[in-house]
């Protein structure tokens, strides 16, 4: 019994170990001096094609992440050794006419301290509690439950027009007689008239019309996002910034605007927006930036490739200076796509809100560090 404790405890320290980990490939192609190969060169490429390797993984991530890579690039290549735990050679190749050597790895890197290496330094770890603004955040996630469609209205319009050409001509046909009174003769006729008309018609037909399309009316289901609060609010509180849960800040019809503006397919009205900028004025906590996530949830389908459940979901932001005046936007996420994978639907949904939760708070993040803001 003991026996299978310790290799269930060792299971699931493996398991954790590897959850910090992520596989990543990277490429590089480097000049040498001689014919071969030298050590301090291949290094140099492995090198090279490590930095490609976590490049691509900041790319991925979206363009602020390609700013925080090259904000850090220097930081990150000086702790190579302690982010990357195992490098694979999967190939090489020496071009000897034009003395290039290019080289494809496969690297293990450490997911978490990457990321407490990227954090450190920024404006908002570095500030002390008094320098530091607070934030206020609101993710909403809606997932489509009806949609009415439209018939094309089709409107048709015909017009005939006729011409003719017509012909005529007339015959008399008479009959004389005499008569004899005195001295005189009288002379009569009757005349029968005929008239016969040739007419040639054409017909020319005209059509023609519209069609009118009207878009479908989406209606949306708000889903619950109580649960990945803690997350949320832990990916901004690490990264040194103070944030305030917006249901102790908010009032009431300032969250009930932006369900109804949410569930009606719409981004939220300035309407609300207006009351929102000043329920945050009127705060005390003095409020400086507004958070707004929207997290859009697709339809799920089976995934051809491992026959699970998948369900996407797509992502965007905006970061919004509500300190005084009119508000501004200081940052945006544009539309973010990702999918998760699950036994069931509900189950790929809930990661899938996860992950999405967590991929525009550090979206958000990135952006705020870029710009200075702690």
């Amino acid at each position: 019994m003991k026996k299978i404790v310790l290799v269930l405890i060792s299971s699931f320290f493996v398991i954790v170990a590897n959850a910090q980990y992520v596989n990543l490939k990277g490429t590089a192609s480097i000049k040498i001096q001689g014919p071969a190969v030298t050590p301090d060169e291949k290094d140099k490429a492995i090198t090279s094609a490590t930095m490609n390797a976590i490049e691509r993984y900041f790319s991925e991530k979206g363009e602020s992440q390609n700013q925080t890579y090259d904000s850090n690039e220097e930081k990150i290549q000086s702790n190579l050794e302690k982010l990357v735990q195992n490098t694979n050679l999967l190939s090489e190749q020496l071009q000897a006419d034009t003395k290039r050597y290019q080289i494809t790895v496969k690297i293990e890197l450490n997911e978490a301290r990457l990321k407490n290496i990227v954090k450190s330094g920024t404006p908002a770890t570095m500030a002390v509690d008094g320098q530091k603004s607070n934030i206020v955040y609101v993710f909403i996630a809606r997932q489509a439950n009806s949609v009415k469609s439209y018939d094309s209205r089709v409107v048709k319009i015909g017009q005939s027009t006729i011409n003719s050409d017509a012909t005529g001509s007339s015959k008399v046909v008479g009959t004389e007689g005499e008569k004899i009174s005195g001295n005189q003769i009288s002379t009569n006729a009757s005349k029968t008239v005929s008239n016969k008309v040739d007419v040639t018609a054409t017909v020319k037909n005209e059509s023609g019309g519209s069609v009118t399309n009207k878009r479908d009316e989406i209606g949306y289901q708000i889903l619950p996002m109580a649960a990945y609060k803690p997350s949320v609010t832990s990916i901004f509180t690490q990264s040194g910034f103070s944030v305030l849960d917006s249901d102790f800040v908010l009032n009431a019809t300032d969250l009930k605007g932006i369900n109804s503006d949410f569930a009606n397919g719409n981004d939220i009205s300035t309407n609300s927006l207006k009351n929102i900028a000043k329920t945050l004025q009127a705060s005390k906590e003095k409020i400086k930036y507004f958070v707004m996530a929207t997290i859009d949830v697709g339809l799920g389908g089976a995934d051809p490739s491992s026959g699970m459940k998948r369900v996407g979901v797509q992502i965007s932001a905006r970061v919004i200076n509500v300190e005084s005046g009119i508000p501004k936007d200081v940052a945006s996420v544009a539309p973010i796509q990702q999918a998760s994978l699950g036994t069931d639907e509900v189950s790929a949904t809930t990661t899938a809100l996860k992950k999405g939760a967590e991929i525009a708070s550090r979206e958000i993040i990135s952006q705020l560090n870029n710009a200075g803001i702690k």
